[in-house]
């Protein structure tokens, strides 16, 4: 899986943290990117992002689909137990619950995609001194 927190780290030129995995788990662990961007380390850049894209997307669709699968499990609930009202508040409470750290999530998956494709349009259209302060900037800030 891909993060923005580590592709950021690695290009932004600080060293990167273990965060509970060995060298074989990730082979980016501990490397240093030099400082400056270069053509070669934009293209990079530019690779790195659209795979944590492609892997926010897919998980923002798990994250539908569980909610619709939540909604239509609920229904089913409600009308197999009309006659009994405290399982369908249980099931109600589990279903808003649920949703509400579901939405949470594709709350977040949605702003890192949104950084993620600003940060793409970066990387085409700015010089490689732009590109690599922009980085050294949303390092920090996530």
């Amino acid at each position: 899986m891909a993060s923005l927190r580590r592709v950021l780290q690695e290009y932004s030129g600080k060293p990167l943290t273990t965060m509970g995995q060995t060298d074989s788990e990730d082979p980016h662990l501990g490397k240093k990117r030099p400082s400056g961007m270069t053509a070669n380390a934009k293209q990079d850049l530019r690779r790195d992002l659209e795979a944590v894209k492609r892997d926010n997307h897919r998980y923002f669709l798990i994250c539908v689909v569980m909610i619709l699968v939540l909604f239509v499990a609920s229904i089913a609930v409600i009308f197999t137990n009309l006659g009994k009202p405290g399982l369908i508040k249980i099931a109600m409470a589990g279903f808003g619950v649920s949703t509400a750290g579901l939405i949470t999530m594709m709350v977040n998956l949605w702003r890192v995609k949104s950084i993620t494709e600003i940060l793409l349009l970066l990387a085409v259209n700015m010089g490689p001194e732009s590109v690599q302060t922009v980085i050294n900037i949303l390092s920090k800030r996530l």
